[in-house]
Order: C-alpha cells, then structure tokens, then sequence
C-alpha cells in the first residue's frame, strides 16, 4: 500500500473533529518540525485484525494555484501549514459457515482503508479531519509518537455564550465581526437546555424561519442554549458554510459557495484558514471583559418584542432571562 504524494484527497465530509491549540517543544522551527513528524510517525504497513496497520505521509511543498501564491496573506498561511496524511485499515466480524462438519466459525477480513489527515499550522495549532473510532486509534498513535516534539495546550470547545453571541450578532445585523470577517445566513440551530440532562431536541432548519419560530425564541429566554449552528461566514474572500458544534467540532459544507468549485488543494488550504481564523475570533471573545462576552440587553428584548408582536407574553416568559444577565452584568 502507497500513497499518493503529490495529492490530497478533500473529497467527502470535511469535518474537523478536534482543533487543539499546541505548543512546539523546543521551538523547533517549520523544517525541523517536519524532519522530527518524518521520524517519529510510522510508515504504513499491513496488519492484522488485531493490530491494524496504520502509517502516516507528510506533505508539505505543494504547487498552489496562483490565486493562493500571489495574496501574501494565504500564500504566508500555506507556508506555515503541514499536512499529515493517514491511513488506517478497517477490519469486520463475519462469520463462516462450515458444511462438512455444520458449524459456524468467525473471522474478521479487511474491507476498507480509512484516510483522513492531521493539519498542523506552525507553530501552534492542530486540526483533526476524521471521526468516530478512527479518530481515537489514530489520535492516540499520533500523541503517542509526537509527546516529546508536540504538547496539547487546550482543546476547542465553543461556549455556549459564544454561540449564543453569534446568534445576537446575526439578529441585530451586526454582520461585521472583524475588518475581513463576517457572519452571513444562519441555516439551521439546535437548542439544548443548560444542564446537559435537560436535552429539549430543538433544532430549526432554513431561513428565515429559525428567527421566526415562536418555539426557538421561547426556547431561548427559557435558558435553553445553543449546540449546534450552521452559519455563512465571509472571511476575506472565502465564502464558507460552517457547522459549529459546543463540543468543538466543526464541519464545512463542501457543496456551497465557493467550496463547490475548489480543487482538492485550494479546499484544505482555504478550510484551514477559516478554522484558523474563527478560533482566533473566539479566542478574542474569550478575553473580553465579562459584559462585552454576554448577550446584550437589547438582544433579549429584541427576542421578546418578536413575541410581544406575535401576541405572546414575550416579558413574562423573558423576565428571569432579562434578570439573571443583568445580574451577571451587576446591573441588579
């Protein structure tokens, strides 16, 4: 089994299923980085059931298009970002039948191989693309092998006030989050109550009925919060559907915008700095000072007003929302 070294393969789901913040031990620099993933990640080689074969490529020099090579900005990003290719193979249960003797035996064969890849932008962020059991055997292999080059600082997971502040900034038409960076349409939301036990199964699809839907505003002033999003982001000229997750998953829908006409290359490259810039947006969010990271007054009355307007009590079923952030913001 080889690989292809002068691809990659974005074809399918793009999901990220871990962005860590990393640190690079000993400052290693981009080369030296690449010299110790090459020495330390295992080549494939086939195994057994009981030990798939697993192997890692490291990819690095690419020949992007020029739209890429001529912007300083992404041509900078391409030069600091790593592409760690694997491959894992997938074995089943199946069971054989033995005539002769009428008997049923088992035995497991080699029906797939997984790929997936591990982006690592120097000096100090990691993205996962894969999930479900592949994602545990091969991230463990990776960590196992990179402990003393790679250090996890801290893993993504997108607070649940930070989600909710994106729906504010969607709702208020404050579409400008940054000179370069804004938020678009919000396609789908799925509310979950604050106490993980508390699931209530609330999830509105398309535009622009999410807004629209006395359940969903209801919803929210009953302290219900978000888990999942799905929102168009514009970030320079990268138009991109993301799906945000509260656990830190993120997944890009290849099949809209400009996602859809991209090569394999250009979807990696462009992805991947999305992501990266998202989580530097909310790694802002996360060092504001407490009023400027919550929800503001005007958002909430907003929600109410919506339902004031449709003849619902919108103030009676908002007034411990309204409170309990003023409380928090010591306005009470």
């Amino acid at each position: 089994m080889t690989f292809n070294l002068n691809s990659i393969d974005m074809s399918g789901l793009f999901k990220i299923s871990r962005v860590s913040k990393i640190k690079i031990l000993n400052n290693l620099s981009i080369k030296e980085l690449i010299e110790k993933l090459r020495e330390n990640l295992p080549e494939f080689n086939q195994g057994t059931a009981e030990v798939p074969g697993i192997g890692f490529t490291i990819h690095k020099n690419f020949k992007y298009p020029n739209d890429i090579k001529q912007d300083d900005v992404y041509n900078r990003f391409s030069q600091s970002l790593i592409y760690v290719e694997y491959i894992l193979e997938i074995y089943s249960h199946i069971q054989l039948k033995d005539d002769d003797v009428d008997s049923i035996g088992e035995n497991y064969i080699l029906t797939n191989l997984a790929k997936g890849y591990i982006f690592i932008k120097h000096p100090d962020l990691l993205l996962f693309k894969g999930s479900g059991e592949i994602y545990d055997i091969v991230w463990e292999r990776f960590i196992e092998a990179m402990k003393n080059v790679v250090r996890i600082q801290k893993n993504i997971e997108f607070d649940s006030e930070f989600l909710l502040k994106l729906l504010e900034r969607r709702k208020l038409n404050q579409e400008t989050l940054e000179n370069d960076f804004f938020i678009g349409m919000l396609w789908e939301l799925s509310l979950i109550g604050r106490k993980r036990t508390e699931r209530t199964g609330i999830q509105i699809k398309y535009p622009p009925y999410i807004f629209e839907s006395d359940i969903i505003l209801i919803s929210i002033l009953r302290f219900n919060y978000p888990e999942k999003c799905l929102i168009d982001f514009r970030i320079r000229d990268i138009y991109c559907t993301l799906a945000l997750f509260q656990n830190g998953t993120i997944n890009i829908r290849q099949q809209k915008g400009k996602f859809k006409v991209y090569d394999n290359i250009e979807r990696a490259l462009y992805g991947c700095y999305a992501i990266y810039r998202l989580v530097q947006y909310y790694e802002i969010w996360e060092n504001l000072n407490i009023t400027q990271r919550l929800i503001t007054t005007d958002f909430i009355n907003s929600v109410i007003d919506d339902l004031e307007d449709r003849g619902l009590p919108g103030f009676n079923i908002g007034i411990e929302f309204l409170r309990h952030y003023a409380k928090i913001r010591g306005e009470l």
